[in-house]
């Protein structure tokens, strides 16, 4: 007899009441099933990594299945607390929040985590030291970009009440501060581990806990964690399987031997795709330390050099649209600017050749080291450059090497993409420049993230403050050395022998209450 969760029938109540009706009309009405084994995909590189640092969608929901998270905000919106007893309590116009956690929360190495865990938690992501690229999902707390900078010792917005509760106070009003919450990177540790300094996921406290790892095949298989605050996940067994060949993992899907496939779906096989309401950015960066080794005038050619639409086809086919700005998408539409024309491409490779002496120059593109969709933007710009004379050089870096690369200026191109979790319009702008603020650690960033959260201070969260951050947004992308160039959607496609997966708003996928079809009581 496998372990099972204690409250029988009233789980299948729960889940009905949390997540929508069951994909699986034979089993309306019956208790869910536990047992089976399900083996997800992805393509390119198995990178497991801390949950803090985890960066492409792979590694972030990966380590979304063994570290949970306060709440689960689905993609139509509904909100679920998991971590808290109740979902959190707004005061003062969305400017203070109650945070009430569970009684008995355990992580996976059988330490509690309290209140306290939590503010250690999140202070130890916010800290410099900390080393995350997400530090600014907490950045509208009080205090918070001030203990970033080093400037002071606690993150005065951050208040431990009593054992199982927390106040949080923000600088803005912010009605959406829960969606916030949901984000995998802010899941607490307990204080036992939030210091370690060995690589890989700390011992979290999600529906899944680890069980093996095998590098050489890049596969993990996951084992479910039966003191999950919400009892354990239906599955067995869960694996985990990377794919450098595209044509394997299809062949794979058709044969049943996987039941899912990240950010991919094969026309012609009978596979239902879910995808994510929320696009994640993708922006080409240039150095602007090195603008006087390019040709004048090269961003704005640069533009036009780019085929958006097409490159939207060749990097992520029918999974993304057109980035016209920081918050604008062109969906529909022409590329902004419109492709260069024959003519404009001769003109601008002359004009190039007398700047430089006949001699082309080489540029650095910094490109992450197994990811497939970097690469093929990459290559793309590589060929479209070379049209007009620019000789590109794609470099694969690990993702710190990338950004030591990038602090250092060893670099011409590289492409920032931040896991944006929310819909707000003011914080996926302040997760745009914060990104690139990581990779470059330019100060006029800084400058700008600041007059963001102080401009949203003044406002109330209505119309007028998304008019306001529209105009910020396209007055910050003038200043920037920055081209947009497309929001990825990502989900998976799955075959008929998965059941009960849902969407999460962030486009990360909860597998909890997944079930195998075909598995009987």
């Amino acid at each position: 007899m496998r372990g099972r969760r204690n409250t029988g029938g009233l789980a299948f109540l729960l889940v009905v009441f949390a997540g929508g009706a069951l994909d699986s009309p034979a089993r309306a009405g019956l208790p869910p099933p536990y047992g089976g084994r399900v083996v997800l995909g992805q393509l390119g590189h198995l990178s497991l990594v801390s949950h803090r640092e985890a960066e492409t969608f792979a590694e972030l929901l990966l380590v979304r299945q063994l570290h949970e998270t306060m709440v689960r905000v689905y993609a139509d919106g509904r909100l679920v607390p998991v971590m808290l007893e109740r979902p959190p309590e707004p005061a003062d116009s969305g400017r203070e929040w109650i945070l009430k956690l569970r009684p008995g929360l355990v992580d996976q190495a059988g330490a509690t985590i309290t209140a306290t865990d939590v503010v250690a938690s999140w202070q130890r992501l916010l800290s410099s030291r900390g080393d995350s690229p997400h530090w600014w999902l907490l950045a509208v707390i009080e205090g918070a970009t001030d203990f970033h900078a080093g400037r002071a010792v606690k993150v005065r917005g951050l208040e431990v009440v009593n054992r199982l509760q927390l106040r949080v106070r923000l600088r803005v009003a912010l009605p959406e501060f829960p969606q916030v919450l949901a984000a995998v990177p802010l899941a607490p540790l307990s204080t036992r581990f939030r210091t370690s300094g060995k690589p890989g996921p700390l011992p979290g406290s999600g529906p899944f806990l680890l069980q093996t790892v095998l590098p050489g095949q890049d596969q993990v298989k996951l084992a479910p964690f039966p003191r999950h605050c919400l009892g354990r996940p239906l599955l067995d067994l869960l694996e985990w399987k990377a794919y450098e060949n595209e044509g394997t993992a299809r062949l794979d899907m058709k044969l049943r031997r996987l039941d899912g496939l990240l950010d991919r779906d094969f026309p012609g096989q009978d596979l239902t795709v879910q995808k994510s309401a929320v696009g994640w950015p993708i922006m080409l960066v240039v150095n602007d330390k090195k603008l006087d080794e390019l040709p004048e005038g090269f961003l704005p050619v640069l533009e036009r050099l780019l085929d958006r639409e097409s490159l939207v086809r060749y990097a992520v086919g029918g999974w993304g649209n057109v980035m016209e700005g920081f918050l604008e998408s062109a969906v529909g539409q022409p590329s902004p600017g419109g492709e260069a024309t024959p003519e404009e491409v001769s003109d601008f490779s002359r004009h190039l050749a007398l700047q430089k002496g006949g001699t082309p120059p080489v540029l650095v593109f910094l490109v992450r080291r197994g990811a497939p969709v970097e690469r093929r933007i990459a290559e793309r710009i590589q060929v479209g450059l070379l049209k007009a004379g620019i000789v590109v050089s794609l470099l694969e870096q690990d993702s710190r090497q990338l950004r030591r690369k990038c602090r250092a200026g060893d670099y011409h191109l590289v492409l920032a993409r931040p896991f944006i979790p929310c819909r707000d319009e003011s914080l996926r702008l302040l997760g745009m420049l914060a990104a690139i603020h990581w990779l470059t650690g330019s100060d006029s960033l800084v400058k700008m993230m600041e007059d963001l959260l102080a401009r949203m201070a003044q406002l109330k969260p209505d119309q007028q403050r998304r008019a306001v951050v529209r105009e910020l947004a396209r007055a910050y992308q003038r200043r920037l050395p920055v081209v947009p160039l497309l929001f990825q959607e990502h989900g998976l496609s799955r075959g008929q022998g998965l059941a009960n997966l849902r969407l999460l708003l962030s486009g990360l996928v909860d597998l909890a209450e997944a079930w195998q079809v075909g598995v009987t009581e």
